[in-house]
């Protein structure tokens, strides 16, 4: 649809294009400079989104890989990045099938590192919890579990109930705080010897 410009905003890398019409698109921003847009001016929105899908594969490419660089993503945190940054679902399926081909991205990666790094302060079950909202498969996230063993998680839950407990507060309140922070009820016993069983409480 072609139409008169009425308001151009950026805002986080993303170009906001409003018509006199009302009619709106967006496009990251970067495209500004290859193809400048001026209120007042006309401009056909099919035709320049046009432009965009036929220059975006290797910025979006770009931005992924940086985003790799910072830290291990998902493959849904990395494609969920591109969405934000406006660039067209063609373009993330296409980049999204190049970075795994080339195994620049790995969600079994991303929760073998997510779990040697969370073990150290959550539960199992919070753990799973946090991969599956990060897009990793419940077959992905229990593979990575498996090195996580119940000693383990019994270490990093007694750990937690010490500093606790040397802050002063009393086993009720230690045995809760496990528990928020995904501790299974057996594990949080453990780790805070000689609390009662639960029909005790």
């Amino acid at each position: 649809m072609t139409g008169e410009i009425a308001a151009i905003k950026r805002l986080h890398g993303v170009c906001h294009v409003k018509l006199v019409s009302g009619e709106e698109f967006r496009f990251p921003s970067v495209f500004l400079s290859e193809r400048p847009l001026r209120a007042g001016r006309m401009v056909d929105s099919e035709e320049y989104l046009a432009f965009v899908r036929s220059r975006a594969l290797p910025f979006a490419l770009d931005r992924a890989v940086k985003l790799q660089a910072m830290r291990e993503h998902t493959e849904k945190e990395v494609a969920a990045a591109l969405r934000r940054s406006a660039y067209p679902e063609s373009i993330i399926a296409k980049v999204m099938d190049m970075m795994t081909a080339s195994e620049l991205i790995s969600d079994e990666r991303f929760a073998e590192q997510w779990v040697r790094h969370r073990a150290k302060s959550k539960g199992r079950r919070m753990i799973a919890m946090e991969m599956k909202q990060k897009g990793v498969s419940e077959d992905t996230a229990q593979r990575a579990l498996e090195d996580f063993s119940q000693e383990d998680e019994i270490k990093s839950a007694r750990k937690w109930a010490q500093k606790l407990l040397r802050q002063g507060k009393d086993v009720p309140h230690a045995l809760q705080s496990l528990l928020r922070r995904g501790y299974s009820y057996p594990v949080c016993k453990q780790a805070l010897c000689g609390i009662p069983d639960e029909d005790e409480m």
